[in-house]
């Protein structure tokens, strides 16, 4: 779904997008991104063994803000970059029939 597409405006419509300020639309995008990543790493853990999310555990508390938290996961995680595509389009999939 571009901005330009139909089903793009239908949502953006329906989700109050239009009517957002641009700090509205950022918050807006930057939650959805959050539902994105949020379960994109539950997937990802729930296929680990304890020593590997202890691991995981371990970088997360060491994060600093200078980190690149998702280029780190999707390099050291292979499949955390299927899990993210794969989260994102159900997410897109989920609006789209929700206004279907």
């Amino acid at each position: 779904m571009t901005t330009s597409d139909p089903q793009f405006s239908k949502f953006a419509e329906a989700a109050g997008f239009t009517d957002m300020t641009e700090a509205q639309q950022a918050a807006f995008l930057q939650q959805a991104g959050e539902v994105v990543f949020e379960s994109a790493l539950a997937r990802l853990v729930a296929g680990m063994d304890d020593a590997a999310i202890e691991e995981l555990q371990e970088y997360l508390e060491s994060v600093s803000e200078e980190d690149n938290v998702l280029e780190y996961l999707m390099a050291t995680y292979p499949a955390f970059s299927d899990h993210v595509v794969e989260e994102a389009e159900a997410l897109q999939a989920e609006g789209e029939s929700t206004l279907s």
